[in-house]
């Protein structure tokens, strides 16, 4: 099993990404807001060797001042892949948030 499943998806991208884009915050201040134990989960997270629960998505999205609706659709997409991402959406017929357009999800 790769040691790093999740490398690929768009979430681990945004959140490595996003993690150089807040200047004014560490990784451990980051890990701190979102509710994790340490600063470790979040290099894992943005490495993609381990995935995001979806349970932990809004506080995490807070963290990375970023729109939860637009987490919350890359959390789905790395857990379950884009086609139950856009079965979804088209089924709750939600708009995209500008995070969305702006990241072309």
């Amino acid at each position: 099993m790769p040691t790093k499943p999740y490398a690929s998806t768009r979430l681990a991208q945004f959140i490595d990404q996003r993690i150089g884009e807040l200047h004014h915050k560490t990784q451990a201040d980051i890990a701190k807001e979102a509710g994790f134990r340490n600063a470790n989960f979040i290099t894992m997270l943005k490495t993609g060797s381990s995935k995001l629960a979806l349970d932990r998505v809004p506080q995490l999205a807070k963290a990375l001042e970023v729109e939860p609706a637009f987490m919350v659709r890359l959390a789905i997409d790395q857990s379950f892949g884009p086609e139950m991402l856009r079965t979804l959406v088209q089924m709750l017929s939600v708009p995209l948030s500008d995070d969305e357009r702006s990241h072309g999800v």
